[in-house]
């Protein structure tokens, strides 16, 4: 599962599945960002851009994103702890 942002452009289906990037949905493509607790990375752009982030999630946690506007970055914290920018 991937959790974050997107923009009105990102849409399920939007992006074509393939070898790469197997998923259509937050991050994958360039109009979305997202973090994925299984995998333990970032998503934007699919694979392409992804990079290892934050820590494994479990039956429970509670993941938050936040996103700063006047900054620029976007941050994600697991049951209350900032994860550090993601972007």
């Amino acid at each position: 599962m991937q959790i974050g942002w997107t923009t009105l452009q990102t849409s399920p289906g939007n992006y074509t599945a393939s070898q790469d990037c197997p998923g259509d949905g937050c991050g994958d493509d360039e109009f979305s960002y997202a973090y994925d607790g299984r995998r333990i990375k970032t998503w934007h752009r699919g694979f392409k851009d992804g990079y290892e982030y934050g820590n494994a999630w479990t039956a429970g946690t509670v993941v938050g994103c936040a996103i700063d506007m006047d900054k620029g970055e976007i941050s994600f914290y697991s049951d209350g702890k900032h994860m550090g920018v993601a972007w």
